[in-house]
Formats: structure tokens, sequence, C-alpha cells
């Protein structure tokens, strides 16, 4: 039998200390696969945690009240962002970063955005956004060592247009 998903939006300001405590390592573990690339990158804190998702609202996925995905969503001038989108690594292919671009699509809506942005590097996640739908607006190359890199890299930035409703 398989568990059910429960989605909650919520303003990042509006979790408690225990709430942050397992989203922040939910993104540690997500973004642990990284290690590869920035081996010497901090893992994100509690304090961390809530200066980048400062006036973002949480998008969080949670099974038995654990959370096993994760996003952030904020309106800029040109989209909505969306950023820190973690999936537990135990829980991959399963339709969970899906879930969250879905939530940020119906936050966009009710903003009145059309548009959703995002960045990455293109070594880590743009194949998964490309996959989406996204496409890759502004490109910067990184040499080994900016952010502790062990490798050249690429930080780009992504939009994709809102689907129609259906």
């Amino acid at each position: 039998m398989t568990r059910a998903v429960t989605v909650r939006i919520v303003p990042a300001s509006h979790t408690s200390s225990d709430e942050r405590r397992d989203l922040v390592a939910l993104v540690n573990a997500a973004f642990g696969a990284h290690r590869w690339l920035f081996p010497d990158a901090e893992a994100t804190d509690d304090r961390r945690f809530m200066e980048d998702t400062a006036g973002a609202e949480l998008i969080v996925l949670a099974r038995e009240r654990r959370p096993v995905a994760m996003g952030f969503v904020r309106p800029e001038h040109d989209g909505l962002y969306l950023g820190m989108v973690a999936v537990l690594p135990a829980a991959p292919r399963r339709g969970l970063g899906t879930a969250v671009l879905r939530e940020a699509e119906q936050i966009a809506r009710r903003h009145g955005l059309g548009t959703i942005v995002l960045s990455t590097a293109t070594e880590l996640a743009a194949p998964y956004w490309t996959h989406h739908g996204f496409s890759i607006v502004t490109e910067r190359a990184m040499p080994r060592g900016s952010s502790g890199a062990t490798a050249d890299w690429t930080l780009v930035t992504m939009h994709r247009a809102l689907p129609p409703e259906k």
C-alpha cells in the first residue's frame, strides 16, 4: 500500500524550528549528491535556510508528516522564482519533483505570473529542468575554484512559460 503524500504551502517565516530542522535535513540529503563538484560546500543550517527562503512560500510534500520533497517560491519581476527544489534521495523518480513544480505553477497563476524562473548548474540539474520544458536564458561560465568547485561549471538561469490550465 502506497502512503499518501500531503502538500503544504506555508510562508517560510511561519515554520517552527522542528519543521525547519526536518527541511534542512532534507535539503542536505538531496544536495549531498553534488559533493563531486562542490566537495567543500557548506551544508545548509537553520540560519542559512531562513536567509535563503526569506519572503518565500515553501512547498512541502510529506509522507506521515516527514518531508520527502520541497522547494520555495518567491515572486520576482520576471516571474515566480523556484528555488531549493529537493527530493529525498530514498524517493527518486516518483514524481515528487514534478509535484513541487505543479504546485509552483498554481502559485504563479494565483500571483498572475506567467513564467517560472530558476537557477542551477548545467552539470547538476539543467537536464532535469529541460525535460520539464525549461529553456536556458542566461549562462555564466564559472571557473574551477568558484564556490569551491573542483571543475569548471556553468550557472544557468532557466525560464518556462506556464502551460495552459487543463
